[in-house]
């Protein structure tokens, strides 16, 4: 199928198309595990048929999920608090993948950050411990609790130091002397992977506080 012309309207299949496409692969795998076989059928058959996707009608999709959200429409699937569930499960995807777009539509529509999944971890910690500092940032924006313990007993700055995101790193110790405590931990932690700008980074951070 051709990029379809401004002036006609999109079918419901084609902005589900449309929406996968946007969300990326892995998180698309995750919401086909879900439906029944017949609608990843016709979901894929969609994306198939497409030739090209362009931003704006990636957009305008979103934003339409968006208000849908807003609405409180995705209530008629069975009540608050599976919508509740559906929004905090599609945010822990979203932010572990990386993928701002979506989660500023979730945060819009009422999504808890600070929620537990089943594993035991917020979408705060996914932000951190996969340096995914865009989000990260949006939820201190929001004043997200960042000082929640990762299920392997990980903070915030540990999880992230030990995997050598330095703008991560730099968010959360800018964020709140609290993280302070830790930094010993996230040192240690950065010094044993390697992680040479994060060394500095921590070091130097904790000598400027020490002075102040």
């Amino acid at each position: 199928m051709a990029e379809e012309d401004d002036g006609e309207e999109m079918s419901a299949g084609l902005k589900v198309a449309i929406l996968m496409i946007s969300l990326g692969q892995e998180t698309t795998a995750e919401v086909m595990k879900y439906l029944s076989d017949i609608e990843i059928e016709r979901i894929a058959q969609n994306i198939a048929e497409l030739d090209v996707v362009t931003t704006e009608q990636e957009d305008m999709v979103l934003e339409e999920f968006e208000q849908m959200l807003i609405a409180g429409q995705y209530v008629s699937q069975g009540g608050m608090e599976f919508a509740r569930g559906a929004l905090e499960k599609a945010m822990g995807w979203a932010t572990f993948n990386g993928h701002t777009d979506v989660v500023k539509v979730l945060l819009k529509a009422g999504a808890d950050v600070n929620r537990r999944n089943r594993a035991g971890n917020t979408s705060v910690i996914y932000a951190a411990s996969k340096g995914h500092s865009d989000i990260l940032e949006l939820f201190i924006r929001m004043n997200a609790d960042l000082l929640p313990r990762a299920q392997s007993d990980l903070t915030l700055l540990v999880a992230a130091a030990r995997s050598g995101h330095s703008e991560a790193v730099r968010l959360l110790l800018n964020s709140d002397q609290a993280h302070l405590q830790h930094r010993d931990s996230a040192l240690r932690a950065a010094k044993r992977r390697g992680h040479r700008s994060v060394v500095h980074m921590i070091t130097s951070f904790v000598r400027v506080a020490s002075v102040e």
